[in-house]
């Protein structure tokens, strides 16, 4: 062989083979071990020969039936690798009481014992038949179901109930059954109380007694929830909060949500991470459905819901096959609209999904509002065509004709319900002949008015004009009218007086 030496070749065949190779040496890889061997399935149910380096591991179609870490069930899983895992099992457990039960995993800790304690009060009676057990719910040592020895017999009660002195201090005449009153000494309760804080809480502050402490009298620090209202209250009221029935203030959280859009309202809020619990809502892509997910930041998914019928154009010539997602619009057509058209016109345009179609753009020839003229290049929709010039149409007044440009409809308007143009008869029986002017008032006759109408006046010299209104004009001439009488009367006056002469006996007063 080329390049060899001839010589074994021994190196490592690779993973799952023990065997070196055998061969005379050689350039690239080892072939496959020939060897055999024998392998067992990963439950270890069966073995089979197979060639040595290849597949290290095979699965048979067996159960497993191994046993699992409670020690008790076996694996009911096919022929696995790996660990079988943890028992999904559970087991049913009742308290010491008999009032509860509760479900727990079957591991080997749990199915050491069937019972457990509630932690409810204990109902049961002491061995004593009068008193009844102050413990929580636990196991029941006495065959005869009772709670064990009295917690108040000799035997178990040495102290007063402070603690602080023996029994046998107290009295003369030791105790001898459970019913026996139980002696107080002179020193402070002292027994730990529920209220106060947690560093310093407060203790009873009464004489050695038997049975529950009295209430507090002092008063105790509480702080919300939110931890931003601190309050002092007596501890009477403080006993009525606990983490069932926390401490509130009225202090109302106004943080944004999750959604960045509402805003948290809840009173006292200890919430770290505010979801919003709403339901979005907004309108899909689609334009058919509402968005389902809570209330969310940015765009709402698209619609996932989707028809499985063939979808056909309006006039049914093209179709699209399904799945067809919501919202999808009629397919396109190339053929001519198909719909009835308020025109004889042929359709311009192709098949469509709109409601509407585009209006005919077919020039014609089509009359004016007002009949003056038929224009032509008209496009079909356009129905008001205005030729521009003056209405002319004769007015309800009878007078007057329509000033307005070519319109449609009544020449007087709810605007405009009566003829408002000036009246044009002369007028008769007045200085001037002007026109009335007055607001149109039909074929009346026009009521007596000033004339406003505008002439131009010139002096009697000719050397100065002005514009002046006529009723200005007849006025000024009244005036001067009325002046030139006024002179005229006093020169014949004048003519008329007596010359008078001085008397001769008015000289005696001359100085």
């Amino acid at each position: 062989m080329p390049h060899s030496c001839n010589a074994i070749c021994g190196k490592s065949r690779g993973f799952g083979c023990p065997h070196k190779c055998s061969e005379q040496c050689h350039p690239g890889p080892c072939p496959e071990c020939p060897a055999m061997v024998t392998r067992s399935c990963n439950c270890g149910a069966e073995t089979k020969a197979i060639r040595c380096g290849t597949t290290p591991e095979f699965q048979c179609s067996k159960v497993c039936d191994k046993i699992l870490n409670c020690g008790v069930h076996k694996c009911a899983k096919v022929c696995h690798k790996g660990g079988c895992g943890v028992c999904e099992e559970v087991i049913v457990q009742t308290c010491y009481c008999g009032l509860d039960e509760r479900t727990v995993p079957c591991t080997a800790l749990n199915l050491q014992s069937d019972s457990y304690s509630c932690g409810a009060p204990c109902d049961g009676m002491y061995s004593c038949g009068i008193h009844k057990c102050d413990m929580r719910c636990h196991l029941k040592k006495d065959e005869d179901g009772s709670c064990g020895p009295c917690s108040l017999s000799p035997e178990k009660k040495e102290n007063c109930p402070c603690g602080r002195s023996k029994i046998v201090d107290l009295i003369d005449k030791p105790r001898e059954k459970c019913t026996d009153p139980i002696p107080t000494c002179d020193n402070i309760c002292g027994k730990v109380l529920l209220c106060g804080s947690k560093d310093k809480p407060h203790r009873c502050k009464q004489k050695c007694h038997t049975g529950p402490c009295p209430p507090c009298p002092d008063n105790s620090s509480i702080v919300c929830r939110c931890k931003s209202l601190k309050k002092t209250i007596p501890c009477k009221e403080f006993l009525r909060y606990s983490d069932s029935n926390p401490f509130t203030c009225e202090r109302r959280c106004r943080k944004l949500k999750s959604c960045q859009n509402h805003r948290c309202q809840a009173m006292c809020c200890v919430d770290t991470e505010h979801f919003c619990m709403q339901i979005c809502n907004k309108k899909l892509d689609c334009g058919n459905h509402n968005c389902d997910r809570l209330c969310h930041v940015g765009q709402c998914p698209r619609c996932l819901q989707a028809s499985f019928e063939e979808q056909y154009c309006l006039c049914g010539h093209t179709v699209r096959e399904p799945p067809i997602p919501c919202g999808t619009p009629l397919p396109p057509c190339d053929q001519p609209c198909s719909r009835q058209h308020a025109c004889e016109h042929p359709p311009m345009h192709s098949c469509h999904s709109e409601p509407e179609c585009p209006p005919c753009t077919v020039l014609t020839q089509k009359e004016c509002y007002g009949g003056h003229e038929i224009r032509s290049n008209i496009p079909c929709y356009l129905n008001d065509v205005s030729c521009g010039r003056p209405c002319d149409k004769a007015l309800p007044c009878g007078v007057h004709t329509c000033k307005r440009i070519c319109h449609p409809g009544e020449c007087l308007t709810a605007e405009n319900p009566v003829c408002k143009q000036p009246c044009t008869i002369p007028r008769e029986g007045q200085a001037c002949d002007h026109a009335c002017g007055l607001p149109c008032h039909g074929k009346e006759p026009c009521p007596k008015s000033v004339c406003t109408e505008k002439i131009m006046v010139t002096c009697a010299c000719q050397r100065k004009t002005a514009e002046m209104r006529c009723v200005d004009v007849e006025r000024a001439y009244q005036k001067m009218m009325a002046v030139r009488v006024s002179e005229a009367s006093e020169e014949s006056d004048s003519s008329q007086k007596r010359i008078l002469k001085r008397s001769p006996s008015m000289d005696k007063y001359r100085w």
